[in-house]
Protein backbone atom coordinates (compact mmCIF):
# COMPACT_ATOMS: atom_id res chain seq x y z
CA UNK A 1 0.00 0.00 0.00
CA UNK A 2 1.25 3.48 -0.78
CA UNK A 3 1.98 5.65 2.47
CA UNK A 4 0.63 8.74 1.02
CA UNK A 5 -1.99 7.77 -0.92
CA UNK A 6 -2.75 4.75 0.83
CA UNK A 7 -3.83 2.87 -2.01
CA UNK A 8 -2.94 -0.54 -2.74
CA UNK A 9 0.27 -1.13 -5.18
CA UNK A 10 1.31 -3.96 -7.63
CA UNK A 11 3.10 -6.27 -6.01
CA UNK A 12 5.82 -8.89 -7.50
CA UNK A 13 5.69 -12.40 -6.06
CA UNK A 14 6.05 -15.93 -6.84
CA UNK A 15 2.71 -18.34 -5.87
CA UNK A 16 2.56 -21.80 -6.81
CA UNK A 17 -0.47 -21.08 -8.77
CA UNK A 18 -2.94 -24.28 -9.14
CA UNK A 19 -1.44 -25.75 -5.96
CA UNK A 20 -2.40 -23.16 -3.30
CA UNK A 21 -4.89 -21.23 -4.55
CA UNK A 22 -7.36 -20.81 -1.74
CA UNK A 23 -5.68 -22.30 1.23
CA UNK A 24 -3.43 -19.97 3.69
CA UNK A 25 -0.35 -21.11 6.51
CA UNK A 26 -0.99 -24.69 7.45
CA UNK A 27 -3.04 -25.16 4.12
CA UNK A 28 -0.98 -24.19 1.81
CA UNK A 29 2.23 -26.02 3.86
CA UNK A 30 -0.14 -29.55 3.36
CA UNK A 31 -0.62 -28.71 -0.05
CA UNK A 32 3.07 -28.07 -1.15
CA UNK A 33 4.05 -30.91 1.35
CA UNK A 34 2.18 -34.02 -0.39
CA UNK A 35 3.78 -32.18 -3.73
CA UNK A 36 7.32 -32.33 -2.56
CA UNK A 37 6.73 -36.25 -0.91
CA UNK A 38 5.04 -37.34 -4.25
CA UNK A 39 8.29 -35.97 -6.56
CA UNK A 40 11.12 -37.28 -3.87
CA UNK A 41 9.61 -41.18 -4.20
CA UNK A 42 9.30 -40.50 -7.75
CA UNK A 43 12.58 -38.81 -8.42
CA UNK A 44 14.88 -40.94 -6.19
CA UNK A 45 13.24 -44.26 -7.06
CA UNK A 46 12.05 -45.01 -3.29
CA UNK A 47 9.19 -48.28 -2.82
CA UNK A 48 5.92 -47.53 -3.56
CA UNK A 49 3.77 -46.24 -0.75
CA UNK A 50 2.09 -49.81 0.09
CA UNK A 51 5.50 -51.21 0.78
CA UNK A 52 5.22 -51.24 4.86
CA UNK A 53 8.39 -53.16 5.36
CA UNK A 54 10.55 -49.67 3.78
CA UNK A 55 7.89 -47.11 5.20
CA UNK A 56 7.48 -48.37 8.68
CA UNK A 57 11.26 -47.44 9.46
CA UNK A 58 11.22 -44.14 7.83
CA UNK A 59 11.05 -40.95 10.14
CA UNK A 60 9.96 -37.47 9.28
CA UNK A 61 11.14 -34.21 10.35
CA UNK A 62 8.44 -31.75 9.46
CA UNK A 63 10.76 -28.37 9.47
CA UNK A 64 8.29 -24.69 9.75
CA UNK A 65 8.69 -21.55 10.11
CA UNK A 66 9.00 -20.05 13.71
CA UNK A 67 5.81 -19.93 14.81
CA UNK A 68 4.94 -16.20 15.55
CA UNK A 69 1.51 -15.63 16.31
CA UNK A 70 1.62 -12.54 14.39
CA UNK A 71 1.98 -14.24 11.48
CA UNK A 72 -0.22 -16.40 11.37
CA UNK A 73 -4.31 -16.60 10.79
CA UNK A 74 -4.62 -19.77 13.27
CA UNK A 75 -4.34 -19.05 16.82
CA UNK A 76 -3.52 -22.48 16.96
CA UNK A 77 -0.22 -22.05 14.77
CA UNK A 78 1.62 -21.05 17.79
CA UNK A 79 0.90 -24.14 19.54
CA UNK A 80 3.06 -26.95 18.80
CA UNK A 81 0.36 -29.69 19.67
CA UNK A 82 -1.80 -27.88 17.08
CA UNK A 83 0.59 -28.03 14.60
CA UNK A 84 0.93 -31.45 15.22
CA UNK A 85 -2.48 -31.82 14.93
CA UNK A 86 -3.24 -29.75 11.59
CA UNK A 87 -0.44 -30.15 9.79
CA UNK A 88 1.81 -33.36 10.99
CA UNK A 89 -0.97 -35.67 11.26
CA UNK A 90 -3.60 -34.79 8.22
CA UNK A 91 0.27 -34.80 6.08
CA UNK A 92 0.41 -38.18 7.48
CA UNK A 93 -3.08 -39.52 6.60
CA UNK A 94 -3.45 -37.85 3.33
CA UNK A 95 -0.18 -39.00 1.93
CA UNK A 96 -1.27 -42.64 2.71
CA UNK A 97 2.01 -43.49 4.24
CA UNK A 98 2.33 -46.08 6.86
CA UNK A 99 4.52 -44.45 8.78
CA UNK A 100 4.10 -44.55 12.49
CA UNK A 101 3.19 -40.86 14.10
CA UNK A 102 5.78 -41.30 16.66
CA UNK A 103 8.62 -41.46 14.33
CA UNK A 104 7.26 -37.24 13.26
CA UNK A 105 9.24 -34.50 14.39
CA UNK A 106 8.63 -30.83 14.19
CA UNK A 107 11.25 -28.50 14.12
CA UNK A 108 10.17 -24.91 14.30
CA UNK A 109 13.30 -22.57 13.38
CA UNK A 110 12.84 -21.26 9.46
CA UNK A 111 15.34 -22.14 7.15
CA UNK A 112 18.40 -23.19 9.60
CA UNK A 113 15.99 -25.60 10.75
CA UNK A 114 17.62 -27.74 8.28
CA UNK A 115 20.60 -28.06 9.98
CA UNK A 116 18.92 -28.79 13.36
CA UNK A 117 16.91 -31.40 11.06
CA UNK A 118 20.75 -32.80 10.51
CA UNK A 119 21.66 -33.20 14.00
CA UNK A 120 18.40 -34.82 15.23
CA UNK A 121 18.74 -36.97 11.77
CA UNK A 122 22.13 -38.11 12.57
CA UNK A 123 20.73 -39.28 15.94
CA UNK A 124 17.90 -40.76 15.02
CA UNK A 125 19.85 -43.44 12.68
CA UNK A 126 22.40 -43.61 15.89
CA UNK A 127 19.99 -44.44 18.36
CA UNK A 128 16.79 -45.77 16.68
CA UNK A 129 16.79 -49.40 16.04
CA UNK A 130 13.18 -48.83 14.19
CA UNK A 131 14.48 -45.67 12.34
CA UNK A 132 16.45 -46.83 9.17
CA UNK A 133 15.94 -43.87 6.75
CA UNK A 134 14.68 -40.02 7.99
CA UNK A 135 13.15 -37.63 5.23
CA UNK A 136 13.23 -34.01 5.96
CA UNK A 137 10.28 -32.02 4.70
CA UNK A 138 10.31 -27.95 4.95
CA UNK A 139 7.21 -26.09 3.42
CA UNK A 140 6.82 -21.78 4.05
CA UNK A 141 4.93 -19.42 2.21
CA UNK A 142 5.36 -16.14 2.34
CA UNK A 143 2.38 -15.19 -0.14
CA UNK A 144 -0.80 -16.10 2.34
CA UNK A 145 -2.65 -13.10 3.25
CA UNK A 146 -2.01 -13.17 6.45
CA UNK A 147 2.07 -13.24 6.02
CA UNK A 148 1.88 -10.47 3.57
CA UNK A 149 -0.22 -8.24 5.80
CA UNK A 150 2.63 -9.17 8.66
CA UNK A 151 5.86 -8.68 6.05
CA UNK A 152 4.23 -5.29 4.87
CA UNK A 153 3.57 -3.86 7.97
CA UNK A 154 7.40 -4.94 9.00
CA UNK A 155 8.31 -2.74 6.21
CA UNK A 156 9.84 -5.86 4.81
CA UNK A 157 8.65 -6.27 1.31
CA UNK A 158 9.96 -4.89 -2.01
CA UNK A 159 7.52 -2.05 -3.45
CA UNK A 160 8.22 1.76 -4.93
CA UNK A 161 9.12 2.88 -1.66
CA UNK A 162 11.31 0.13 -0.35
CA UNK A 163 13.41 -1.12 -3.34
CA UNK A 164 15.87 -3.27 -1.03
CA UNK A 165 13.03 -5.46 0.64
CA UNK A 166 12.12 -9.17 0.01
CA UNK A 167 9.88 -10.41 -3.16
CA UNK A 168 7.28 -13.11 -1.47
CA UNK A 169 8.07 -16.79 -2.47
CA UNK A 170 6.41 -20.06 -1.16
CA UNK A 171 7.47 -23.58 -1.68
CA UNK A 172 8.28 -27.08 -0.27
CA UNK A 173 10.94 -28.96 -0.43
CA UNK A 174 11.99 -32.94 0.85
CA UNK A 175 14.74 -35.09 0.61
CA UNK A 176 15.62 -38.75 2.19
CA UNK A 177 18.79 -38.80 3.99
CA UNK A 178 19.77 -42.40 5.31
CA UNK A 179 23.21 -43.89 6.85
CA UNK A 180 25.83 -45.09 4.30
CA UNK A 181 25.09 -48.78 5.36
CA UNK A 182 20.83 -48.30 4.68
CA UNK A 183 21.67 -46.68 1.42
CA UNK A 184 24.01 -49.70 0.01
CA UNK A 185 21.47 -51.97 0.59
CA UNK A 186 18.84 -49.80 -1.09
CA UNK A 187 17.88 -49.30 -4.74
CA UNK A 188 16.97 -45.33 -4.28
CA UNK A 189 19.01 -43.41 -6.45
CA UNK A 190 21.48 -41.47 -4.29
CA UNK A 191 22.50 -38.15 -4.89
CA UNK A 192 24.51 -36.21 -2.47
CA UNK A 193 26.49 -36.93 0.71
CA UNK A 194 26.63 -34.80 4.06
CA UNK A 195 29.93 -33.60 4.88
CA UNK A 196 29.08 -31.54 7.91
CA UNK A 197 27.02 -28.76 8.99
CA UNK A 198 26.56 -26.74 11.76
CA UNK A 199 23.89 -24.45 13.63
CA UNK A 200 24.35 -21.35 15.81
CA UNK A 201 22.64 -18.73 16.91
CA UNK A 202 22.69 -14.67 16.48
CA UNK A 203 21.96 -12.50 19.14
CA UNK A 204 21.94 -9.91 17.13
CA UNK A 205 19.40 -10.91 15.25
CA UNK A 206 16.92 -8.80 12.98
CA UNK A 207 13.71 -9.07 14.73
CA UNK A 208 15.51 -8.35 18.03
CA UNK A 209 13.99 -5.13 19.14
CA UNK A 210 15.96 -5.16 22.71
CA UNK A 211 19.85 -4.50 21.16
CA UNK A 212 21.16 -1.64 19.65
CA UNK A 213 23.76 -3.36 17.94
CA UNK A 214 23.84 -4.40 14.64
CA UNK A 215 24.05 -8.08 13.04
CA UNK A 216 27.44 -8.45 12.02
CA UNK A 217 27.64 -12.08 10.98
CA UNK A 218 29.66 -13.44 14.19
CA UNK A 219 26.74 -16.59 14.49
CA UNK A 220 26.77 -17.38 10.46
CA UNK A 221 30.83 -16.66 10.34
CA UNK A 222 31.33 -19.24 13.20
CA UNK A 223 28.76 -21.89 11.49
CA UNK A 224 31.28 -21.35 8.67
CA UNK A 225 34.23 -21.92 10.30
CA UNK A 226 33.22 -24.86 12.26
CA UNK A 227 31.44 -26.72 8.76
CA UNK A 228 34.51 -25.88 6.85
CA UNK A 229 37.25 -27.01 9.13
CA UNK A 230 35.60 -30.11 10.00
CA UNK A 231 35.87 -31.05 6.59
CA UNK A 232 39.47 -30.67 6.87
CA UNK A 233 40.25 -29.30 3.37
CA UNK A 234 43.07 -28.83 1.61
CA UNK A 235 42.63 -26.00 0.22
CA UNK A 236 40.05 -23.12 1.04
CA UNK A 237 36.39 -23.81 -0.27
CA UNK A 238 36.13 -22.84 -3.94
CA UNK A 239 32.85 -24.82 -4.65
CA UNK A 240 29.37 -23.42 -5.03
CA UNK A 241 28.04 -21.36 -2.22
CA UNK A 242 24.43 -20.89 -2.14
CA UNK A 243 23.48 -18.41 0.10
CA UNK A 244 20.16 -17.29 1.48
CA UNK A 245 20.24 -13.31 0.06
CA UNK A 246 16.53 -11.93 -0.51
CA UNK A 247 17.57 -8.22 -1.24
CA UNK A 248 17.71 -7.02 2.68
CA UNK A 249 20.36 -5.61 3.97
CA UNK A 250 20.51 -6.83 6.58
CA UNK A 251 21.12 -10.61 5.00
CA UNK A 252 23.82 -9.06 2.58
CA UNK A 253 25.18 -7.18 5.46
CA UNK A 254 25.25 -10.41 7.41
CA UNK A 255 26.73 -12.25 4.87
CA UNK A 256 29.81 -9.49 4.35
CA UNK A 257 30.29 -9.47 7.69
CA UNK A 258 30.42 -13.18 7.88
CA UNK A 259 32.64 -13.64 5.03
CA UNK A 260 35.55 -11.35 6.45
CA UNK A 261 35.46 -13.53 9.53
CA UNK A 262 35.71 -16.98 8.17
CA UNK A 263 39.87 -17.10 7.52
CA UNK A 264 40.95 -17.26 3.96
CA UNK A 265 42.47 -20.80 4.15
CA UNK A 266 38.58 -22.41 4.61
CA UNK A 267 36.67 -20.11 2.23
CA UNK A 268 38.17 -18.56 -1.09
CA UNK A 269 35.91 -14.91 -1.59
CA UNK A 270 36.05 -16.03 -5.31
CA UNK A 271 33.57 -19.20 -4.68
CA UNK A 272 30.57 -19.14 -7.26
CA UNK A 273 27.61 -17.58 -5.36
CA UNK A 274 23.95 -19.05 -6.47
CA UNK A 275 20.96 -16.99 -5.05
CA UNK A 276 18.25 -18.97 -5.67
CA UNK A 277 15.43 -16.07 -4.49
CA UNK A 278 16.58 -14.17 -7.22
CA UNK A 279 14.19 -16.69 -9.67
CA UNK A 280 11.70 -18.26 -7.28
CA UNK A 281 11.55 -15.16 -4.12
CA UNK A 282 11.90 -15.70 -0.40
CA UNK A 283 11.04 -19.22 0.26
CA UNK A 284 11.67 -18.77 4.45
CA UNK A 285 11.75 -22.69 5.87
CA UNK A 286 12.08 -24.05 2.36
CA UNK A 287 15.16 -21.96 1.37
CA UNK A 288 18.24 -24.24 2.55
CA UNK A 289 16.56 -27.85 1.11
CA UNK A 290 15.48 -26.25 -2.20
CA UNK A 291 19.12 -25.09 -2.29
CA UNK A 292 20.26 -28.63 -2.00
CA UNK A 293 18.11 -29.82 -4.66
CA UNK A 294 19.02 -27.03 -6.87
CA UNK A 295 22.44 -28.16 -6.53
CA UNK A 296 22.01 -32.05 -6.90
CA UNK A 297 19.70 -30.89 -10.00
CA UNK A 298 22.76 -29.25 -11.46
CA UNK A 299 25.11 -31.49 -11.20
CA UNK A 300 22.76 -34.15 -12.56
CA UNK A 301 22.39 -31.98 -15.51
CA UNK A 302 25.84 -31.14 -16.01
CA UNK A 303 25.24 -27.53 -15.53
CA UNK A 304 27.62 -26.92 -12.30
CA UNK A 305 31.17 -27.08 -12.65
CA UNK A 306 31.55 -28.47 -9.58
CA UNK A 307 30.47 -31.56 -7.13
CA UNK A 308 30.54 -29.72 -3.64
CA UNK A 309 27.59 -27.15 -2.91
CA UNK A 310 28.19 -24.73 0.65
CA UNK A 311 24.79 -23.70 1.87
CA UNK A 312 24.37 -21.02 4.22
CA UNK A 313 21.12 -20.23 6.53
CA UNK A 314 19.57 -17.65 8.08
CA UNK A 315 16.63 -16.47 10.33
CA UNK A 316 15.38 -12.85 11.42
CA UNK A 317 14.84 -14.60 14.39
CA UNK A 318 18.98 -15.28 15.11
CA UNK A 319 18.94 -19.21 13.98
CA UNK A 320 21.88 -19.54 11.50
CA UNK A 321 23.60 -22.34 9.80
CA UNK A 322 25.49 -24.07 7.34
CA UNK A 323 26.18 -27.21 5.32
CA UNK A 324 28.20 -28.63 3.12
CA UNK A 325 27.43 -31.82 0.59
CA UNK A 326 29.58 -33.66 -2.12
CA UNK A 327 27.27 -34.32 -5.02
CA UNK A 328 27.17 -37.85 -6.43
CA UNK A 329 25.92 -39.46 -9.28
CA UNK A 330 22.67 -41.60 -9.33
CA UNK A 331 22.74 -45.29 -9.59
Amino acid sequence: MDEESHKAEPLTGYPVAGITDGFSSIGRWLTMGKCALNDLINYSNLPAKEDATFWLKTAIIFITPVLNAARFDLAGVVNENNVKNFYVVPFIRQSKLPVKLENSFLISEDNPGTMSACYLANELLHNRSDVDRIILLAADSNIDPYSLWWLNARGQLKNSNNPTGLVPGEAAAAILLESERSAQRSDANRFAFINNFSKKFEKNYFYNDETQEHNTGIGLSESLIETLSAAQLNKPYTGTLYLDINGENWRSIEYSHAQIKTPKNLLDARALTVIVSAAIGDIGTANSLCNLCVAIESHRRHYSQYNVALITASSPYGYVGALLATLTQTN
